[in-house]
């Protein structure tokens, strides 16, 4: 499977990818509940971070596939991103958005404060679902992480990707119960892979 460093250019079919991976993922069917949210309001939601993101140099795609990492030596997001996010999402569902943004931080404050790669967002178009592009994605980074003894982290949205996650290295740190289900931060120490 060919795993390329994404290009800019990248960006906006990889929005779509994300809309497409996250349809049925219970943490973006809360933020946007309504079908008629879809897949306008997470796209935009996507682009931005993926924007946001892209000038740390980790964005890599498949064939209908992306993955977003920032590196150990980079804050993200900076001041300037959250208040992008902050007025994107108010834009978008009001004041659920600031319950929201609480949900997230909960969930960020479980890592450790050691340097690692952070998967932003992991997706692939359900088309594509089941191949190994998900596993191949985030094996770019991993593989550099298992080199260099970095550790790596995500939060899963969704615990149908536990599995692939597990078989990975990665562990679960917490639970951050959001309703009727829950964001799960995960750590993974270079190496580990089951």
């Amino acid at each position: 499977m060919r795993v390329r460093q994404a290009r800019r250019a990248d960006l906006d079919a990889g929005a779509c990818d994300l809309a497409a991976a996250f349809a049925a993922d219970p943490w973006f069917r809360w933020l946007y509940p309504d079908d008629a949210m879809w897949p306008r309001l997470p796209t935009a939601w996507f682009a931005l971070v993926l924007d946001r993101a892209f000038p740390h140099g980790h964005t890599y795609v498949t064939d209908g596939g992306i993955c977003n990492w920032i590196p150990p030596d980079v804050h993200f997001p900076g001041a300037d991103d959250v208040q992008r996010a902050v007025e994107l999402l108010a834009s978008q569902i009001g004041e659920r958005a600031s319950r929201a943004l609480g949900f997230i931080g909960d969930a960020g404050a479980e890592f450790p404060d050691e340097p690692r790669f952070h998967c932003v967002y992991v997706g692939v178009e359900p088309t594509r679902q089941g191949e190994g592009c998900g596993r191949a994605l985030l094996g770019r980074v991993l593989d550099v992480c298992d080199r260099d003894g970095i550790a790596a982290s995500l939060t899963s949205t969704n615990d149908a990707n536990l599995a692939l996650y597990r078989s990975l290295g990665f562990r679960d740190l917490a639970e951050v119960p959001v309703e009727g289900f829950a964001l799960r931060p995960m750590w993974r120490e270079p190496g580990l892979a089951a």
